[in-house]
């Protein structure tokens, strides 16, 4: 029985991402990611080293659809830090 796999990445949006449009008319995405990296220690234990960071780019309908899903969580965490200011009094 074959195993259904994907390809992923695991790490952060280190930069705004950018939407360009190619010569042919296809939706470009390039954002910046960070991934973080730790080093395994002798006794187990590990240690958190910086991060690296690398390009991303996506075309067509892979970055159309990274570009809303990027654009629904931007606003969903703009919701919630509003939420928050307004619960601790902070709010501007």
């Amino acid at each position: 029985m074959a195993l259904h796999t994907q390809q992923s990445i695991s790490g952060f949006i280190a930069s705004d991402p950018q939407e360009t449009i190619t010569e042919a008319g296809d939706t470009r995405l390039y954002v910046r990611i960070g991934q973080p990296t730790f080093r395994r220690n002798d006794d187990g234990t590990f240690t958190e080293l910086e991060p690296t960071f690398h390009d991303m780019v996506a075309y067509r309908a892979t970055a159309e659809r990274a570009l809303t899903r990027l654009a629904r969580a931007t606003a969903s965490s703009q919701r919630a830090t509003s939420a928050n200011s307004r619960l601790n009094g902070t709010a501007r």
